[in-house]
């Protein structure tokens, strides 16, 4: 095996220890400490104590597909795809190994869509006549996992039949543990020899030697690329009479002057006015080459949430501008009584007075109000609403005189078109009698 500096043997760990969140297995193989030590069997893991993992270092051929190296690698991309039929075939390349379980998944550890139905296990040391060990119809089981004796060098898993309604079914994950003379328990970790390594359902401690998680650190970590975790939890610090805790994912790029460029932030200090809320969330980023820090979100502890401001002081609030393809406001009440019979609308002649008088629309919030206060959306579109309906009225009335004053103007032209014709009627008899003399 070639051999690896401390660092490149470290950086692999660290990688390992990310991606280690596929288990398609079941074990139960405790890691403790965080030292790497133990006997290099093959390309593909490192062994520890008491077992070691034969199918990890093999061959593997299948008349079916592989994706991401197949099932012997230990990454939770890799697997192979197979119909009814098809086979895949491990070589341990030994004839005197003797493997004591046999285990595999599925790439879709909780999908039972996934698993054969129906398989059968079969060994052989020439790869020509075998010898079968187990043969399985109605499965359901995501893990199967079975305990034997036997020194084979071949080992074979053929699919006869698929879950209800599937084309294929993906085996990952699968495992030939073999036990060492002279040791004991189930005391074996995988190494990230090349990329696809992962440790097996193992707990990882570094500073710590009883670790309680997937991976306890006790300190500081530096990760170079990214980092993927269903969740992150600090420990408290103290800093003066700020007590506080912080989860942080930064880009820090040496800027000097910004302390946590690009990271969230979870404050808790009760004792200190500052964030008497008992909780302060915070998102932050900057500028490249900035040395201000910009607060993207905050959460306070009393369930006020700030966009582009650290004190929000409403549920949400936001300083900037909203996008939204709808916005909808509860409302208790709206101005329909205005269109009522019992309603009294208001003189227009009193209306401006009234804004002679205040420069501004009866009920309507003065603009200096506005600015002190905002404007509340909901309460402003009632008020609205209102002076529409309040000009409806005032148009409907006004158009009703016009009416009114149409009548009376064809009343009155038609009295003077009477008139006009009784004055010709006069002229004309007046010219007769004035002929005849």
């Amino acid at each position: 095996m070639k051999k690896r500096t401390p660092m490149q043997v470290a950086a692999a760990i660290a990688v390992l220890v990310i991606i280690s969140t596929f288990n398609a297995f079941g074990q139960s193989l405790p890691l403790t400490g965080g030292t790497l030590s133990g006997t290099a069997i093959g390309p593909n893991f490192i062994q520890k104590g008491s077992m070691a993992d034969l199918a990890a270092t093999g061959t593997l051929t299948t008349n079916g597909n592989n994706f991401g190296g197949g099932a012997l690698y230990r990454s939770s991309q890799s697997y192979t795809s197979l119909t009814t039929s098809q086979y895949m075939t491990v070589d341990i390349g030994s004839t005197s190994l003797t493997v004591n379980v046999i285990s595999f998944g599925t790439n879709w550890s909780s999908d039972a869509r996934y698993i054969p139905a129906g398989y059968t296990i079969d060994y052989s040391n020439d790869n020509s006549s075998w010898t079968n060990f187990a043969t399985v119809t109605g499965n359901t089981n995501l893990n199967p996992s079975y305990t034997l004796s036997i020194a084979a060098r071949y080992w074979r898993l053929t699919i006869t039949a698929l879950q209800s309604g599937q084309s294929i079914c993906s085996i990952s994950g699968f495992q030939l543990i073999s036990t060492v003379a002279g040791s004991t328990g189930l005391d074996y970790w995988v190494s990230p020899i090349n990329s696809a390594g992962i440790f097996t359902n193992s707990l990882v401690g570094i500073g710590v030697l009883n670790p309680s998680a997937k991976l306890h650190v006790d300190g500081s970590g530096l990760f170079s690329g990214n980092v993927t975790a269903a969740s992150l939890v600090s420990g408290s610090s103290a800093n003066g009479s700020n007590i506080f805790q912080q989860v942080a994912v930064s880009n820090y790029n040496g800027i000097s002057g910004v302390s946590y460029p690009g990271q969230f932030r979870w404050y808790t200090s009760p004792n200190n006015s500052l964030y008497k809320d008992a909780a302060l969330y915070q998102l932050r980023s900057y500028d490249l080459g900035s040395t201000t820090e910009d607060t993207l979100i905050s959460f306070k502890g009393n369930g006020h949430v700030g966009i582009g401001t650290t004190n929000p002081d409403e549920l949400l609030s936001v300083k900037g501008i909203i996008h939204s393809q709808e916005v909808k406001v509860d409302l208790t009440g709206w101005s329909d009584y205005v269109l009522k019979p019992a309603y009294k609308l208001p003189a227009l002649s009193a209306v401006k007075t009234y804004i002679d008088q205040n420069h501004h629309l009866p009920e309507i919030p003065t603009e200096e109000e506005i600015v002190k206060n905002g404007l509340n959306v909901g309460e402003m579109n009632k008020l609205l609403m209102k002076k529409v309906e309040e000009l409806t009225l005032y148009l409907i009335e006004k158009d009703r005189q016009v009416d009114e004053q149409k009548a009376v103007n064809q009343q009155q032209s038609a009295s003077i078109q009477a008139m006009r014709s009784q004055l010709n009627q006069i002229k004309r008899q007046i010219a007769v009698k004035a002929a005849k003399h």
